[in-house]
């Protein structure tokens, strides 16, 4: 969220906002240092910024238009590269405890806006693509792995602080850093690297808004460096919320508010109580040390009219704090009781593994023994997608955490995971206590037993054998399944097969919003994220890159030819009448469907599409 009203009255204040082209800030800074110079971006911005902007037409209803949304990524990382310029970019890596009360408001906030989404979509189709404001499932985590495809320089917090503050830290300790490029306005309150306003960014011609903080400091502020954090906490950010400062802002306008209609009043009023928080801060002699117990009690009978509420302002003040020696998260003191044996080696590598983005899930699992997962684009009356998918993590847990090995055959009953997952009706203030299942039937390996320990999995075992371990995660059957979705499935190969450019996409109109469609995106998008978790646990038997949608799914156009489907369920239709993909078509259904309801010695396909042919028919 940032620092709020701030970007609204900095951009107010000419002399302070300063439109810059970024290859002149990086030959400065290249003739200087005698250094490629390198811009670090917050991720979880950018890659939402790009998703939404208009000019790239990428809809958030139909579940993720991914290689058009890899290929902006290509584009910006192209355009940034002929300027001499290194991305970096950084991703929120762990979920910061001060921070997790606002998580969950969130994930409550944007569940009650998807559950209206869906009302909307049978009153007005139109307008529920208009409104549709959640990004694809998981969209902040493929990212990632679509950033690292691209060989961009990525990482993601592996530290118990905010995010912000982690990105700010980067910055300070690479003196190849020249600029921090986000629209998160706690980048001017940082002492730390200029801010380059990413909202304002022209990818062509890399200009942007440079966010002057001296200037802003002592042309319109008129209060000290170190005095900022302070003002960012009387204004309200992410630690001190704004909605608990609101009567202090009222009494600060007097009989003004800031529940006004026009722009003009507003950026009044937000001057006003600028003007007057940084009066109160010099007029009171305020430094805005957290350490001065005293002046926190001062502020807190300020603002609140009494005085517990300092812990309030020691956290806010504090998380802007980049001289803090906050270490970096450790797994050890997690397994000090359950003897699970992790050696140094295994630790170093967990470590790395999740700061350099290799792995998404695991960090979490060891060191915090949680996982975490956000709403999703569901439709409320169906079974939850975290669910479905919950056997399969159940499973991970059991390899990740050593269960049932002979050496520690009561780890399964001490292991717990607080999962927190964002689905209806589920209390995301108390996590659920989910145990994992060990793969007791499986035989393999090196050591002899059942399941190789996690350790012997990673570094002893070969390809093939975590091949089969990973099979194994996956070993069950689908209960929810019905033949009632046939069609769906003969529509996923169909889009699978097409292969489109980004511009063919792009250029598709925007289909009809079946519900149903919009469900079976985030249930498969989902699928893919267990997939995900399945790999990081067995070592990457096969690459993560090998199981990212963009190089077989896209949501739109999976829309699409669902919505052609209802009408004229052909294989040729749906293979856009060319007889090649037709052959694949028919070559692919049974490889996916074998062992399931959908197998076709087991289901009338030709009850399903008008003019299937099997292969008694002797034409396939």
């Amino acid at each position: 969220m940032g620092v709020k009203f701030l970007a609204t009255y900095i951009e107010s204040c000419q002399d302070a906002c300063k439109k810059v082209s970024i290859k002149e800030m990086a030959d400065q800074h290249r003739r200087i240092h005698k250094s490629q110079p390198e811009i670090v971006a917050d991720g979880t911005h950018i890659v939402s910024w790009l998703y939404y902007k208009k000019e790239f037409s990428l809809e958030r209803i139909y579940g993720g238009q991914w290689l058009q949304l890899v290929t902006i990524l290509k584009n910006l990382q192209r355009e940034l590269e002929e300027i001499g310029v290194k991305l970096v970019i950084i991703f929120d890596g762990t979920i910061y405890a001060s921070k997790k009360q606002l998580w969950i408001q969130r994930r409550e906030e944007n569940a009650r806006n998807i559950a209206s989404l869906f009302d909307l979509m049978l009153q007005n189709n139109k307008e529920a693509i208009k409104k549709c404001q959640d990004l694809p499932n998981s969209l902040k985590i493929l990212a990632r792995i679509a950033l690292k495809e691209l060989n961009v320089e990525v990482h993601q917090t592996n530290k118990e602080v905010d995010p912000d503050n982690f990105i700010a830290e980067y910055a300070n300790d690479n003196d190849d850093v020249f600029a921090i490029l986000s629209s998160d306005t706690d980048f001017i309150i940082y002492d730390t690297k200029p801010q380059l306003c990413l909202f304002h960014l022209d990818i062509s011609s890399m200009q942007t808004i440079l966010y002057d903080r001296k200037c802003l400091v002592e042309r319109y502020l008129y209060i000290q460096f170190k005095q900022l954090p302070l003002f960012a906490c009387l204004m309200g950010n992410d630690i001190v919320p704004y909605e608990v400062l609101k009567p202090f802002h009222e009494r600060l306008l007097g009989s003004k508010s800031y529940n006004v209609s026009k722009p003009t009043k507003k950026k009044r009023n937000t001057a006003v109580v600028v003007q007057k928080i940084c009066y109160l801060i010099r007029f009171k002699k305020w430094t805005g040390d957290f350490t001065r117990k005293r002046e926190l009690e001062d502020i807190s009978e300020e603002v609140f009219h009494q005085k517990n509420k300092t812990l309030l302002f020691y956290d806010g003040l504090k998380a802007y704090s980049t001289h803090s020696s906050v270490p970096v998260l450790s797994i050890l003191d997690s397994f000090c009781n359950n003897h699970s044996g992790f050696d140094d080696e295994f630790v170093k590598v967990v470590n790395e593994r999740h700061f350099n983005c290799e792995t998404i899930y695991l960090y979490n699992l060891f060191f915090k023994k949680e996982y975490a997962l956000q709403e999703v684009l569901e439709d409320g009356s169906k079974m939850p997608s975290a669910l479905v998918y919950r056997e399969i993590r159940r499973r991970c847990y059991g390899v990740l955490f050593n269960c049932y090995s002979p050496m520690t055959p009561s780890i399964e009953n001490s292991v717990v995971i607080k999962e927190r997952c964002a689905y209806k009706n589920n209390n995301l203030n108390e996590p659920e206590l989910i145990q994992p299942l060990s793969l007791k039937a499986f035989q393999s390996v090196s050591n002899g037993s059942n399941v190789p320990r996690i350790q012997d999995l990673w570094f002893k075992c070969t390809k093939e054998e975590k091949l089969k371990v990973f099979c194994k995660l996956f070993d069950w059957r689908f209960e929810f399944w019905s033949s009632s979705g046939t069609i769906r499935v003969a529509v996923f190969i169909a889009q699978a097969l097409w292969k489109p450019t980004a511009k063919r996409l792009k250029e598709l109109p925007p289909p009809f919003v079946h519900s149903t469609a919009v469900n079976l995106s985030t249930l498969f998008i989902s699928g893919i994220m267990a997939i995900l978790m399945a790999l990081e646990t067995c070592d990457f038997p096969i690459p993560a890159t090998s199981a990212m949608p963009w190089h077989f799914f896209d949501g739109k156009l999976f829309h699409f030819l669902y919505d052609e489907a209802q009408s004229n369920p052909s294989v040729l239709k749906l293979c856009k009448d060319q007889d090649h993909l037709v052959k694949e078509f028919y070559k692919l259904l049974p490889v996916v469907t074998n062992n399931t309801v959908y197998a076709v010695d087991k289901l009338k396909w030709k009850d399903v599409l008008n003019d299937f042919k099997d292969s008694s028919d002797g034409s396939i």
